[in-house]
């Protein structure tokens, strides 16, 4: 399958049972002149917390394979 291109619907190929809902947070904590990153995402009834852009990205990674 190519490809969507940007602003394309997207479709779920495989049926509506593989559907998940990822929702991502992300802010900025002060901490003196720079403030520290911090995001968490929840998923069906868990909330995960992070504090490098890193650990999220493999953390939906890893979630969105296991889909």
């Amino acid at each position: 399958m190519p490809p969507a291109l940007p602003g394309a619907p997207v479709t779920n190929m495989i049926g509506p049972d593989t559907q998940r809902w990822l929702v991502v947070r992300v802010w900025l904590e002060p901490d003196g002149a720079q403030g520290k990153w911090r995001a968490s995402v929840r998923r069906d009834d868990q909330h995960r917390y992070f504090t490098s852009p890193e650990a999220l990205i493999a953390y939906l990674a890893a979630a969105i394979q296991s889909t």
